[in-house]
């Protein structure tokens, strides 16, 4: 909530959004870390989640004052772990209703096309270091970032650990009561994103 008690539907746009800590750098899986990114924050739009394993950023963040080279070389050394660019539709509506066609187009591959529903988690493969065209075609009333409700767009991204997440699963994330149901749609989203095989 902010000062005046009112909601705060999601996260303003960011990019990148880097993250350290034990939890997420020992991590069994790369899709742990990302998914518990994703449900903590929330981000909605287009960001790229970035690992900070080795706890850099306090000591990049000091010297980038008296040698602002260094930080750059230190970002450019691959001390830090892309996980990988993240699209979150931003928009309503009931669980199963389609968000978003989507075509991600890589060199030497096949596109990878398809519809998006909301409540879906989905990761397509885009490695480390791996560069495609994404064409985003949302449905009326649900903005990807590209500036307007529906606004359809086509932008490069780049892939990590995880690959290229879509996640559909609605801002704010709202999680069933009943506890068994919680637990098996947990289970799901872990598995959606790579966490378990």
């Amino acid at each position: 909530k902010d000062r005046n008690g009112a909601g705060v539907p999601w996260l303003p746009p960011m990019e990148p959004i880097l993250a350290g800590g034990g939890v997420l750098s020992r991590a069994p899986r790369p899709g742990y870390a990302a998914l518990a990114l994703l449900d903590a924050l929330q981000p909605g739009g287009i960001s790229t989640l970035v690992l900070d394993p080795h706890g850099l950023t306090p000591a990049l963040g000091a010297a980038a004052a008296v040698l602002p080279l260094v930080s750059v070389h230190v970002l450019e050394s691959g001390s830090f772990v892309s996980l990988g660019t993240v699209v979150s539709p931003l928009g309503g509506g009931k669980p199963g209703r389609a968000v978003a066609r989507i075509k991600l187009e890589r060199e030497g591959a096949a596109p990878v096309e398809g519809e998006v529903r909301l409540g879906q988690l989905v990761v397509l493969p885009l490695g480390p270091g791996e560069v495609g065209k994404l064409t985003v075609r949302p449905q009326h009333g649900f903005d990807v970032g590209f500036g307007a409700p529906g606004k359809a767009g086509v932008m490069r991204v780049t892939g990590g650990a995880v690959g290229l997440i879509i996640d559909a699963r609605g801002r704010p994330l709202v999680l069933p009561r009943d506890e068994g149901r919680r637990r098996e749609l947990n289970q799901k989203w872990l598995y959606d994103i790579g966490a378990l095989q």
